[in-house]
Parts: C-alpha cells; sequence; structure tokens
C-alpha cells in the first residue's frame, strides 16, 4: 500500500494549521467574515475542506489587472476583501 497524503473532509481549529495553514485565530476570523458555512461542537468551529476550496476558487477568479503594472500586496488582498494585518 502506497503512502498518499488524506485530505480533510472537515477542518476545525485543530487541524487548520495543518490544512490551510492559518492559524486558529484567523481561522475562525476568516469563518465569521466570508461567511462560510459552519457549526460549533462545544468549543470547535467545523467547516467543510470543499468549501475553503470554493473561497479560494472565487477569489481566484478575481479580475486581473488590465496594465502592467504590479500590485502591491494591499491591492491584491483588497480585491479578495481582505487587508493586511500589521503589528
Amino acid at each position: 500500500m502506497s503512502e498518499r497524503p488524506i485530505a480533510p473532509v472537515v477542518v476545525t481549529e485543530a487541524t487548520c494549521l495543518q490544512a490551510l495553514g492559518l492559524n486558529p485565530r484567523r481561522y475562525r476570523e476568516i469563518v465569521k467574515t466570508s461567511g462560510i458555512a459552519h457549526r460549533r461542537e462545544g468549543h470547535l468551529t467545523l467547516t467543510r475542506a470543499r468549501d475553503w476550496d470554493d473561497l479560494l476558487v472565487s477569489g481566484a477568479a478575481c479580475e486581473p489587472a488590465n496594465d502592467d503594472t504590479p500590485e502591491t500586496v494591499d491591492a491584491v488582498l483588497a480585491r479578495l476583501g481582505r487587508r493586511r494585518k500589521t503589528v
């Protein structure tokens, strides 16, 4: 039997770092602001991995800039409805 990575079906705060590369606080923030369908079980917020795929695809479907000037990080994040976190 070959070793294949197994994709998660459900993402929670316990698995969001491995599945999405997000820390739990950022995971909960995006769930809240993006409208991803979720449910609470105890202290965990459960979301479907498929919904995250859909969110990424919809963000990737944003219209590209018409000119050849490179976009700033802030401009790209704004198109995705996000903003840079300042420390």
